[in-house]
């Protein structure tokens, strides 16, 4: 049959039909092997999914196998995590994007190369940033939950373009620096207009307004019981005076006073504070030569500013002296004790705090011991090593954090949990910022593994998630080149599988009752 069509396909019999033959066997002998690697490929992805779906859970560090509510996929590659835990779920292909969403709360957050992009969604308002300096906000309200105009949208191009649309309760305002502009609650100010910056400026803050003229050398300051001016930097007053207010608690407050100046800034400076109930504070100085602080709790007196320090504390009850300042300083009294001579050795303690270092910054020691918290840091070279750790006096409930960059990282929570991980770039550095461990720690983990406390349940994963492996009371398992290879212990049986599917299978009964 094949030969007879090959006639009609070539009646005339020449060698171009064998040619063709020829070359197309030898493509089909390379295609025919690449689709078969293709083909056990896909066979073994459906078999982890399917495997995965049958309850086989897959790899999660740090989550209990026998939790309902908890589901982890880390089945497609190394980079690749999926997890729903409780009313959260997250999404990481790390390091180009990892997310976090919590329908409940209704609260997202989106991550593309942490953090040189990032958007935030809380509630009805979204919010992305490109690397802190390009940033755009959105608020969109649904007819059905509120019946409030949507909120003012708003884009920033930090620092020369700033937006944001007016609504029905609020002005809009834009500015593009220096040229001309209007600003609402941005930059610490409650105000801030301005012109050809640094020309001219307008800002509002708190209760005062301030104009500046060739900013900062011209100034002019009025405000509730202020007023003030100078000239940058040959001269200039400001004061305030005190007084007692009602705050929103209907509550009177104290609202201190002072008397500034300045001539020849910084060398020559006064200020005088005060408050109602008639205790003051003035600190003169005329640098480098003194500077003298004098109060009712306090006076201190620095000789060849800032070398020569003398200070007597009423308050707190110390003496304090330091020459030169701050590299020698001894200090004696009821309040505070301190003997420091760096980089050589530091010795201090003051209320619930206590420090030492020997040989700054080789070593250093930080403890504070409160009524309610024990905490105690020791660090070498900073984060070179460091080893900080918290206990909950009322509870007793204590976590520990340890690490050595870039070699190995190491925590235990309030639970006992111990997550190990080697190597460990970011986290001795940012300890507390999962994202960025999240986008971009996978790249160079060798090895991370997490644990209970009574080690019931103990995960484990290698480089690129190679390998890894579970435990439980009632489960242990392990999975090669991303469950290629796979074994799976339970109570009821054993099982090897190749590409995720079974090739051997043990029961555990049937052993147990021959036994």
């Amino acid at each position: 049959m094949v030969r007879a069509v090959q006639v009609l396909m070539n009646p005339k019999g020449d060698t171009f039909s064998g040619e063709m033959r020829n070359s197309q066997n030898s493509r089909f002998g390379k295609n025919g092997k690449l689709w078969c690697i293709l083909a056990a490929i896909l066979l073994w992805a459906s078999g982890t999914m399917v495997g995965n779906a049958q309850g086989s859970a897959p790899y999660s560090l740090g989550v209990s196998y026998d939790s309902p509510s908890i589901l982890s996929d880390r089945s497609l590659g190394p980079l690749f995590s999926r997890e729903g835990k409780w009313t959260q779920n997250s999404l990481d292909i790390g390091p180009i994007w990892v997310s976090t969403a919590d329908p409940a709360s209704e609260n997202s957050e989106q991550n593309i190369f942490y953090p040189f992009i990032t958007r935030n969604r809380y509630g009805d308002e979204t919010r992305v940033q490109v690397l802190q300096f390009l940033s755009w906000t959105k608020t969109a309200r649904d007819t059905e939950k509120s019946d409030s105009p949507p909120e003012p949208k708003g884009v920033t191009l930090f620092p020369f373009f700033f937006y944001k649309q007016p609504s029905s309760t609020t002005d809009g305002y834009w500015a593009f620096v220096p040229i001309y502009g209007e600003l609402d609650n941005r930059l610490f100010k409650k105000h801030i207009e301005f012109v050809l910056f640094p020309l001219y400026a307008r800002t509002e803050k708190k209760d005062y307004e301030t104009w500046n003229v060739l900013y900062p050398i011209f100034h002019l300051r009025r405000g509730d019981g202020i007023q003030g001016w100078g000239v940058l930097p040959l001269f200039g007053l400001e004061s305030k005076d005190a007084r007692v207010i009602t705050n929103s608690w209907n509550d009177p407050e104290a609202v201190d006073g002072y008397h500034n100046g300045f001539f020849l800034w910084p060398f020559i400076s006064w200020a005088t504070m005060e408050n109602p109930d008639r205790r003051y504070l003035t600190d003169v100085a005329v640098l480098p030569v003194f500077r003298v602080l004098r109060s009712d709790d306090r006076d201190s007196t620095t000789l060849l500013w800032p070398f020569l320090n003398w200070t007597e504390d009423r308050g707190e009850k110390y003496k304090e002296l330091g020459f030169p300042w701050p590299l020698v300083v001894f200090a004696r009294g009821e309040g505070k004790t301190l003997n420091r001579i760096l980089p050589f050795f530091s010795i201090g303690e003051k209320g619930s705090l206590h420090s030492k270092s020997i040989l700054w910054p080789l070593y250093r020691q930080n403890i504070t011991d409160a009524s309610t918290l024990y905490r105690r840091r020791d660090q070498i070279l900073f984060f070179l090593y460091s080893d900080l750790r918290l206990r909950n006096k009322e509870s007793g409930e204590e976590s520990h954090r340890q690490s050595m960059w870039p070699l190995w990282h190491t925590s235990t929570d309030t639970q006992g949990t111990r997550d190990f991980k080697t190597l460990a770039l970011l986290e001795p550095i940012f300890p507390l910022d999962e994202e960025l461990q999240r986008a971009w720690s996978p790249l160079w983990t060798l090895y991370q593994s997490k644990a209970k406390a009574d080690r019931s349940e103990k995960e484990w994963t290698t480089f690129l998630n190679l390998a890894h492996g579970q435990k439980s009371p009632t489960r242990k398992s392990w999975k090669f080149a991303y469950g290629m290879m796979s074994h799976e212990s339970t109570t009821e049986e054993k099982v090897y599988k190749v590409f995720s599917f079974p090739v051997w299978r043990q029961s555990q009964r049937s052993q147990s009752t021959d036994m």
